[in-house]
């Protein structure tokens, strides 16, 4: 297999393993809102960062991530046009993924001031950095796939 078809696999997979360890945390503190609540918990939740429509909705979001990231990263190393599209369409649930939560948070704690502006577009631009870096790492891997491929009879 060669290395640039390793390494894809190898981040596909280790972002399949992140997105489903975030997936695990929200549902932690979702469960710990309604099912067991310490003191002062909502303040707590709210002074790192976290709001409740959040927790509600980004589960299910990074689980998804995670599923397609990790059929992305079996089906790159079976070959061909279905591992590439697959690939593909976890790149393109990544972007969605990270622009559903930028839509979230500007819905849940609006936009104020040109500032605010300015940074919502800046952590959305850094987070579809490594979308990005995929999508261009995707044709290189996939032409040194198909000589490898052809080469094993595969």
């Amino acid at each position: 297999m060669p290395r640039s078809l390793r390494f894809l696999r190898v981040m596909f997979s280790l972002w399949g393993t992140i997105s489903a360890l975030a997936a695990l945390l929200y549902v932690f503190l979702l469960l710990s809102l309604y099912v067991y609540t310490p003191p002062n918990f909502e303040e707590w939740l709210s002074a790192k960062g976290f709001f409740v429509a959040e927790l509600w909705v980004m589960p299910f979001v990074h689980g998804l991530r995670a599923v397609f990231y990790a059929v992305g990263a079996v089906r790159l190393g079976r070959g061909g046009r279905t591992g590439h599209r697959w690939a593909l369409v976890a790149v393109y649930v990544e972007a969605g993924a990270v622009v559903s939560g930028t839509l979230l948070s500007v819905l849940v704690l609006g936009v104020v001031s040109v500032l605010d502006l300015i940074a919502v577009l800046l952590v959305t631009e850094v987070s579809l950095v490594f979308p990005g870096l995929l999508l261009l790492l995707l044709p290189l891997s996939l032409h040194s796939s198909r000589e490898w491929f052809r080469a094993t009879g595969g």
